[in-house]
């Protein structure tokens, strides 16, 4: 809806154009058919005794053929996923959505945001003295100049005691 106090006639062109042209429609159409198909998705999902996956998977791409994608970061649900495919897209023709098929891909980034994790902290101890006491004792049990020997000097070097 246009407010009644128009700043210019300008933005209400633009508007309608994009009205007439059916672009602004077709988007807000397939947005509508995108969220009554992942309604259905999680209604099909619990129908199946799958509803704990729900979370674990993203609706990807539509086709203009019919086909959907499901995307997930985990194998497993895609392998429990097949076995009941048939299932799952016959409910989902049941519920009113136009689907031809399903493909099912894991993909760990789909799912997961960013993860932000922190940098581990430079000064923090990494090891404690008993532990740092331990390894000096296994150095001098082993033969100088080993590999084994050249590790754990390694790791004394670059590991501070707390």
């Amino acid at each position: 809806m246009i407010p009644s106090h128009k700043r210019s006639d300008q933005p209400q062109a633009i508007g309608e154009a994009f009205l007439q042209e059916g672009s602004l429609i077709s988007i807000l159409g397939q947005i509508e058919d995108r969220q009554k198909i992942q309604a259905s998705l999680y209604e099909a999902l619990e129908m199946l005794e799958l509803g704990h996956f729900a979370p674990e998977i993203t609706l990807g791409g539509i086709s203009q053929a019919g086909d959907i994608k499901l995307l997930t970061k985990y194998a497993t649900i895609v392998s429990k996923l097949k076995n009941k495919l048939p299932s799952l897209l016959h409910y989902l023709r049941e519920s009113g959505c136009q689907i031809k098929g399903i493909s099912l891909r894991v993909s760990p980034s789909a799912m997961s945001p960013a993860i932000n994790a922190e940098p581990p902290k430079k000064d923090s101890p990494v090891m404690s003295p008993v532990a740092k006491e331990a390894w000096r004792s296994l150095l001098t049990k082993t033969e100088l100049g080993s590999t084994v020997h050249n590790a754990i000097v390694q790791l004394l070097k670059n590991n501070p005691s707390v």
